[in-house]
């Protein structure tokens, strides 16, 4: 029931159906953005994708059911990619926030990301085939499973390191300190410490 909406594209079955005073709006798909009312600057593609977004802003959702959650919506600024994407069922007013999963695991989700505090959380494995390159890391905290590799034409320069557990049959130059190459673990299969 449109009354004063425009710049408005709904393409599918009661696409934007609700859409009042809302605008520049785009929702492709079955139920897409079926709830918004004075929602702005939303982009929805897919079957039901958004329909659950009443008055929240420059969302976007893409994927079956994405972006979707409670009824009433007022998340702005948020991307949902993926079947079912998106916030936790009844979190109906998180904002800036970035889900891409193939369900609604809200924080949970595969990749979820804050964009207020500029910071992506990876939910599972990471695998890079090549190189990963930052002018800072700042901290890293976690478990190298696996093992950590550096290229004999390489450094790796730390700062400052806690809690470490080194296991191996064998290190083949391995130095730790100040002034380590007179000391360190050389192929002994064990640790040394060098004050």
């Amino acid at each position: 029931s449109l009354s004063s909406a425009s710049n408005n594209v709904s393409i599918g079955y009661q696409a934007g159906f609700s859409t009042n005073t809302g605008g520049s709006n785009v929702f492709i798909g079955e139920n897409s953005g079926l709830g918004n009312t004075s929602g702005i600057r939303n982009v929805a593609l897919g079957s039901n994708a958004g329909s659950a977004t009443t008055t929240g802003y420059d969302n976007i959702s893409i994927g079956y059911y994405a972006g979707q959650n409670s009824s009433g919506s007022t998340g702005s600024r948020n991307i949902s990619i993926g079947a079912n994407a998106g916030p936790i069922s009844g979190d109906t007013t998180s904002n800036d926030r970035l889900y891409i999963d193939k369900s609604r695991l809200g924080p949970a989700s595969l990749i979820f990301g804050d964009m207020s505090s500029r910071s992506v959380r990876i939910n599972g494995s990471l695998t890079i085939n090549g190189s990963l390159t930052a002018t800072s890391f700042g901290t890293v905290t976690g478990d190298f499973i696996g093992g950590l590799s550096v290229p004999s034409n390489k450094n790796l320069s730390l700062n400052s390191l806690s809690n470490i557990n080194l296991s191996a049959s064998s290190f083949t130059n391995m130095f730790l300190g100040y002034e380590s190459a007179n000391g360190g673990a050389r192929n002994t299969g064990s640790l040394s410490r060098n004050n």
